[in-house]
This record gives structure tokens, sequence and C-alpha cells, in this order.
């Protein structure tokens, strides 16, 4: 478990103070974006086939990523 994974599951006490909870938001904002980001990048590293096979197109990989697609 890396610092930021500790950091991630850390919960805030109920009586904590404001700078304490804007920075616990802060650094849970830059994890998800950082998780965001190495998904597209492994995705991206997927040749056509691959892509086709989970249902998406290189196009698509970012909204995918970001739960954007609806396939019924």
């Amino acid at each position: 478990m890396t610092q930021f994974d500790m950091a991630r599951s850390a919960t805030i006490p109920q009586g904590a103070s404001l700078p304490v909870r804007i920075v616990q938001a802060l650094v849970t904002a830059i994890n998800d974006w950082w998780d965001e980001r190495r998904a597209i990048s492994q995705l991206r590293e997927l040749d056509e086939r691959m892509l086709h096979d989970m249902g998406i197109s290189r196009s698509e990989i970012v909204a995918a990523v970001r739960g954007e697609i609806y396939r019924p």
C-alpha cells in the first residue's frame, strides 16, 4: 500500500477542521485523477482487436474510463 492509497483510505474524523477536510478532498481528487490517467494509458497500449473485444474503439477510451458509455 502506497502513501497515496493510505491517504485515500483514511477517514476524516467528524470534528476535523476545515483545512484538514480541504487537504483530504484535494488528496482524493488527485488520486482519482491519477487512477483515471493510468487506466487511459493502459487502454491506449492495447491493440485494436483487444479494444474491440472489450466493446470500445480507440476514440471511446476516455469516455469508457469515465463511465460515460452506455450500451444496453
